[in-house]
């Protein structure tokens, strides 16, 4: 089978997209510190304390339990 000339270039553009999904995910995936594009777990956990049969209310900053009223 004869190889054409051009297909490196396919192979290029998959090389880069893979490495820039790994880039992506492994920066996303980091826990402890918060890199530079990403977040920490605790951004995403639910406050501490909350009593049965309240719910979490984001408040524009943060959430918070809450009554229903």
């Amino acid at each position: 089978m004869k190889k054409r000339k051009g297909d490196w270039w396919v192979y290029l553009f998959i090389i880069i997209g893979i490495l820039l999904i790994t880039k992506v995910t492994v920066e996303a995936l980091v826990p402890g510190v918060v890199p530079v594009p990403g977040h920490d777990i605790n951004e995403f956990a639910p406050p501490l304390g909350c009593l049965a049969g309240q719910f979490l209310k984001y408040d524009g900053t943060k959430l918070i339990c809450s009554w229903l009223s």
